[in-house]
C-alpha cells in the first residue's frame, strides 16, 4: 500500500508540473515581415504521348515569388504509377537545354520545388514532367508525360 501511494503521488506531482510548464508556454509570435507568395505565372500541364502510350494524368504549375526566393508549385491529378519516378524539368524551348528541379510521386499531389536564383525564367519557360527509369543516369529519359509553357 505505501508503494502504491508513493506511485500515485509521483503521477500527481509529475502531471501538475507538466500542466504548469504547458500553461506557461506562449505561442511564438508571428513573423511580422512574412510576405504571402506572389503568383508570377501559371500553366496547365497537358498530357503527352509517352513512349507510344497515352499518358493518364493532368497537372498545373504556379511560379511564385516567396520573399526573395522563387518556387514552382506543381499540382498533379491521376498521374499513373511508374516503374521509375517522375522528374520535373525547366526547359529552354529554343535550345532544349534542361534544368532538373526535383522528383514527384505518382497520383494526386501538390509539391513545391525551389528554383535556383541563377535560373533565367525568361529563357527556361517550359515545364516538363518526365518518366525516369531507376538507372543512375541523371539526364532526361526523353519520355515526357506532362508539359506546359509558363508565361511571364
Amino acid at each position: 500500500m505505501p508503494l502504491a501511494a508513493a506511485a500515485l503521488f509521483g503521477v500527481f506531482v509529475g502531471g501538475a508540473a507538466t500542466l504548469t510548464l504547458v500553461a506557461g508556454r506562449q505561442s511564438p509570435a508571428p513573423i511580422a515581415d512574412a510576405q504571402p507568395p506572389v503568383v508570377l505565372s501559371t500553366a496547365a500541364l497537358d498530357p503527352l504521348p509517352a513512349g507510344g502510350r497515352d499518358t493518364r494524368g493532368t497537372g498545373s504549375v504556379d511560379l511564385e515569388k516567396v520573399g526573395d526566393s522563387r518556387v514552382l508549385g506543381v499540382s498533379t491529378a491521376g498521374l499513373e504509377d511508374t516503374d521509375g519516378y517522375y522528374e520535373v524539368w525547366l526547359i529552354d524551348p529554343r535550345t532544349m537545354d534542361m534544368i532538373s528541379l526535383g522528383s514527384i510521386e505518382p497520383g494526386d499531389q501538390v509539391v513545391v520545388l525551389p528554383i535556383p536564383s541563377t535560373v533565367d525564367l525568361n529563357k527556361y519557360s517550359l515545364v516538363d514532367v518526365s518518366d525516369e527509369p531507376v538507372n543512375g543516369d541523371p539526364t532526361h529519359s526523353k519520355v515526357s508525360v506532362l508539359r506546359g509553357q509558363l508565361r511571364a
